[in-house]
């Protein structure tokens, strides 16, 4: 009778430590990502609704993979792993017909605003210059152009410039 409990209980110690191991074939991330998807939602109705005759369509991701660029952005070289990738859509029609100066203007009212509610939804410690970049898009769903690294470019002639004033 003892030595079948021992059986036993060396049974199911044996199984308990070897059940763990069935659903190792992922890597957790180091990172609470719902929790980011939640603040960055938090920031983007923030946005809506402080500018609600003014917003346009934005939307924010943690590109943990860097891949969020490539999938909009094919042409354009940005390295975006790690950072929070945010895509501006004009849905109003601000973008349109402006020179480069008054284009220029339109980009930094619409991401200064943004950028704004990312800083104070939780993400304090964000740095412009390195931990986002933005794509500005119009209606038609052409590329304008894009703030990387704490610049503009803006798309001009068949190829993307830095913005200087």
């Amino acid at each position: 009778m003892r030595a079948k409990r021992a059986i036993i209980a060396f049974l199911l110690a044996v199984g308990l430590c070897l059940m763990p191991a069935l659903g190792y074939g992922k890597i957790k991330p180091p990172h609470d990502f719902h929790g980011m998807d939640i603040i960055l939602l938090k920031a983007q109705i923030g946005y809506i609704m402080e500018n609600p005759t003014t917003f346009l369509d934005i939307d924010c991701f943690y590109d943990i993979a860097g891949i969020m660029a490539n999938i909009i952005a094919p042409d354009l070289d940005l390295e975006t792993e790690g950072k929070i990738f945010v895509s501006v859509t004009d849905t109003r029609g601000v973008f349109f017909g402006r020179s480069r100066k008054l284009l220029m203007d339109e980009f930094h009212y619409h991401w200064e605003a943004i950028y704004s509610h990312l800083k104070v939804i939780g993400l304090a410690p964000l740095d412009l210059h390195t931990d986002i970049a933005a794509i500005f898009i119009n209606e038609k769903k052409e590329i304008l152009g894009y703030f990387y690294q704490g610049e503009y470019y803006l798309w001009y002639q068949g190829e993307y410039q830095l913005w200087e004033e």
